[in-house]
């Protein structure tokens, strides 16, 4: 991922911006896990949870 070559050069950004085609489970956990803030438009049939185990 792109993302980990910039962490690795030491930039901290404070938000990730991308489209819905970047919006995969694993890709907003790694985001997360970074602690990266993240604007990332969602598929209009994509599953959801705000509250972890409730869609």
């Amino acid at each position: 991922m792109m993302l980990s070559e910039v962490l690795a050069w030491g930039l901290r950004p404070i938000y990730v911006t991308g489209d819905s085609w970047y919006s995969s489970k694993e890709n907003l956990k790694f985001l997360k896990k970074q602690e990266l803030g993240f604007m990332i438009g969602i598929a209009k049939n994509r599953q959801v949870s705000i509250v972890k185990g409730q869609y």
